[in-house]
């Protein structure tokens, strides 16, 4: 391998190395797996920042590690041999620097290494002083690697968009909680950008909105087009085109794909292929009905979220009714990061979320933009209802930017705004 190009790709050998993008709260949690020998693996949507998070480990790393002991291959990089690229670089690496000690390998769009799986293995079993990290950005394409070659060898997480405290990390608005609490206005104006241009961190840090908009085109047509279209070979580009449109028009919606079907003149067969390629890409989510029969999680139409509300609003689907469905994907994205298990319930009516830790509800939530004598009753009430099913004491209407109390048989209800559910101390 030609030793200037792995030399561009770490130039913490040839001085001090810093970055100053805005941390990411995954970092800590990765920190915790770095002094053990499992294979960790950074997987999401494309653009979600798994390279800075790498870029971010490396940084930590260094306090305590060799520059020299840490390795970082790009493996998209087009002026490379992909077919042996791993061995080439740790070749040309204990070449160039004869590191001494565990070396930390980082290797970026790992998916581009032919039989990239294989050889991890390898090298995983015969050598006890390396430390792998993977990021691939087609996460279904790692993670069934990770699951088959790789089992029991890795343990994998995803990057996804900045969550809200992130974006208020990057407005400069992060504080202690009782001065967070006081920077109410600013905090209001944050979600509002929040809500419109999404979580994306080129996005959030570019000011200029004609730029963003451009950004956010660009990465929906990156996704659909590399991870999506290409992957799977779709012949007729233009009913998957007009699918995406449609489900993008109709987050938070539970959607019936028999229905779909008849409207967009596609078969219910080919409508759960897309979702799925879709699903795998990340740029879409579907949400099951809570039941204990799971056909009948089956046969229920699933709720559908997108991984960013910015790169939703792109596809130019805007509407005056848009705020409390834009509200309602915000919760579900920030709910996605806890790790636990998601559901929408229907009883007398619906509730939005419902949570699962283990074999446990821990949590039942409704979304509603705000609290009117229009629809405070319907969503009381099936809260309620939910709360006497599930043995909990409370529930939580999550709000634009109201706060109250409502006491109900079973218990009390917590309305509260949502930039405050989101930050709320752990």
């Amino acid at each position: 391998m030609n030793e200037e190009i792995l030399s561009d790709w770490n130039p913490w050998w040839s001085g001090p190395f810093s970055t100053e993008a805005i941390r990411r709260d995954i970092c800590d949690e990765l920190g915790r797996w770095l002094g053990r020998k499992e294979i960790l693996a950074l997987t999401g949507v494309r653009r979600g920042g798994k390279t800075t998070v790498m870029y971010m480990l490396i940084g930590d790393l260094l306090g305590s590690v060799p520059p020299q002991n840490i390795l970082f291959a790009k493996c998209d990089d087009d002026r490379v041999e992909r077919a042996g690229l791993v061995d080439d670089a740790l070749l040309a690496h204990a070449r160039m620097m004869d590191p001494k000690g565990k070396i930390h390998l980082f290797l970026d769009e790992v998916q581009e290494v032919p039989e990239w799986g294989p050889a991890l293995k390898r090298l995983y079993d015969l050598r006890l002083d390396l430390k792998i990290i993977i990021s691939g950005s087609s996460s279904q394409l790692v993670v069934s690697e990770l699951a088959t070659s790789l089992a029991g060898r890795a343990a994998w997480f995803d990057v996804a968009p900045f969550s809200f405290r992130e974006q208020l990390r990057a407005c400069g608005l992060e504080m202690g909680w009782p001065q967070t609490v006081r920077r109410r206005p600013a905090i209001l104006r944050a979600f509002s950008e929040d809500l419109e241009w999404g979580g994306f961190p080129e996005v959030v840090l570019e000011k200029d909105p004609s730029m963003r908009r451009e950004l956010l085109g660009f990465y929906r047509d990156s996704i659909l087009l590399r991870d999506v279209l290409r992957r799977h070979k779709i012949r007729n580009v233009a009913k998957f085109s007009g699918l995406v449109d449609f489900l993008l028009a109709n987050i938070s919606n539970a959607l019936n794909f028999t229905s779909i079907a008849e409207l967009l003149g596609i078969s219910v067969d080919s409508i759960s292929e897309y979702v799925r390629y879709l699903t795998e890409a990340r740029l879409v989510f579907t949400v099951p009905v809570y039941s204990s029969s799971i056909k009948a999680q089956l046969v229920n139409p699933k709720k559908l979220y997108c991984i960013d509300t910015g790169l939703r609003n792109s596809a130019g689907f805007r509407f005056s009714a848009d705020s409390g469905r834009l509200l309602e994907n915000r919760v579900f994205l920030e709910l996605r990061r806890t790790g636990r298990e998601i559901y929408y319930w229907k009883g007398k009516g619906e509730v939005d979320f419902i949570v699962k830790k283990g074999m446990t509800v821990v949590d039942a939530i409704q979304s509603a933009w705000d609290l009117n004598r229009g629809n405070r009753e319907r969503e009381i009430i099936p809260l309620q209802e939910a709360m006497v099913r599930f043995g909990l004491p409370q529930g939580t209407i999550v709000t634009e930017n109201q706060e109250e109390t409502i006491k109900v048989p079973a218990g009390a209800i917590k309305v509260t705004p949502f930039w405050k559910w989101a930050l709320r101390p752990d």
